[in-house]
């Protein structure tokens, strides 16, 4: 049987533990502030397309296009209802 490894034992070629730690320390705050930018990103956008001010602008005429039929349909239906025709 073998003997176990003794964990100070430095492999040739091996990359340092303390290195390792810093890059991987420095990835994850590489990471944290890339979702972080994401994050406010994808908030921002959400918020000016659900502004109601800025919709109501844009969609105005439109949308009183599509009442002003539907209105219209109704109106039509249930009046034909209503004299039996």
């Amino acid at each position: 049987m073998s003997t176990p490894a003794n964990p100070t034992t430095t492999v040739p070629g091996a990359v340092p533990i303390e290195y390792l730690e810093e890059l991987a320390a420095d990835q994850r705050r590489t990471i944290h502030n890339t979702v972080s930018r994401v994050r406010y990103a994808a908030k921002e956008n959400i918020r000016e397309r659900l502004d109601i001010n800025t919709n109501l602008r844009r969609y105005f005429w439109p949308a009183a296009g599509v009442a002003a039929l539907v209105g219209l349909i109704t109106g039509y239906s249930l009046t034909g209802i209503v004299t039996d025709r």
